[in-house]
């Protein structure tokens, strides 16, 4: 968890009712306006889709990591399992306490899909073992992250993550499309000429374009050669070789001052200019007949 992110939460609860929590505890509001904490860290458990997200905290740890819910979990592991109660059934999940991440009424039991491989489940207050298919399912305080009505952080942390296809990112609610990420520093680009590639990450934006451009999109906060880099790094892309559109994710005065997507312009001026001079010679030379 952020330390900014802490202070300013703190901050406002501190205005609110004169208190601060503990700064390892993510705090948000229930249902009925109580203050509540969740016992979920994303530096102990990393956001996950699938298992397979899982296995770089599981080698680093050497402990098994799985994924349950949204969560990379060491569910086999009473010194990494953090204050989660293990369960089998709804029944070992009753009168869950805040300390255990409840409410102090009945929890749910939450079990991996490996069954077989994963004896152990987690208790879960029932509002965040509900399943969902968009955010609206949830109560307001709650995400619909990775099909499960959860944190708010692991949703965005998510949004953080590379992507492979758009499907997916519709699939987990994190936008339209499966976006090309130019919108760091120009040190974290990728050299093409090098072979690296660029990362991607699901986005939305008004021209449809899979591209997430610099915060800094405009003309007179980045340089010639920048942008000259910017466009080659871009045209690079396979996706873009046959057209331009990336140019779309940009403002007019950063898109004015690309070759690729003035490429098409010149084109349409000379065009334009050699119909109009044959048809200029055509019109000179119907008058001289008529005379």
């Amino acid at each position: 968890m952020s330390r900014y992110f802490v202070l300013v939460l703190c901050y406002t609860i501190i205005i609110d009712s004169g208190k601060c929590v503990n700064d390892t505890e993510d705090v948000f509001e229930d249902e009925n306006n109580t203050i509540s904490t969740s016992i979920r860290d994303l530096e102990d458990y990393p956001a996950c889709v699938i298992d397979e997200d899982c296995l770089d905290i599981s080698d680093e740890m050497g402990k098994d990591y799985k994924c349950f819910q949204y969560m990379c979990y060491p569910w086999n592991d009473s010194e990494l399992e953090g204050q989660f109660k293990k369960c089998q059934s709804k029944d070992d999940c009753k009168e869950l306490s805040e300390e255990e991440g409840g409410d102090g009424g009945d929890g749910d039991c939450f079990r991996h899909h490996d069954i077989k491989q994963v004896a152990k489940g987690i208790c879960l207050r029932q509002n965040e073992a509900q399943s969902c298919s968009e955010h609206t399912d949830c109560p307001d305080t709650l995400k619909c992250v990775n099909k499960y009505c959860g944190d708010g952080e692991y949703f965005a942390a998510l949004g953080e993550q590379q992507c492979v296809d758009d499907s997916v990112c519709r699939d987990l609610l994190l936008g339209e499309l499966c976006c090309y990420d130019v919108s760091g520093p120009p040190h974290t680009w990728p050299d093409v000429e090098d072979g690296q590639t660029m990362s991607r990450k699901c986005c939305d934006n008004e021209q449809g374009v899979p591209v997430i451009a610099p915060a800094y999109n405009v003309s007179g906060q980045i340089d010639s050669s920048l942008i000259e880099r910017l466009d080659q790094l871009l045209r690079s892309v396979e996706e873009f070789e046959m057209n331009q559109m990336y140019c779309l994710a940009f403002n007019n005065d950063v898109r004015d001052r690309m070759d690729s997507c003035n490429h098409g312009k010149d084109s349409g001026t000379e065009s334009r200019s050699s119909t109009w001079s044959l048809g200029s010679l055509g019109t000179l030379a119907f008058i001289i007949l008529t005379l």
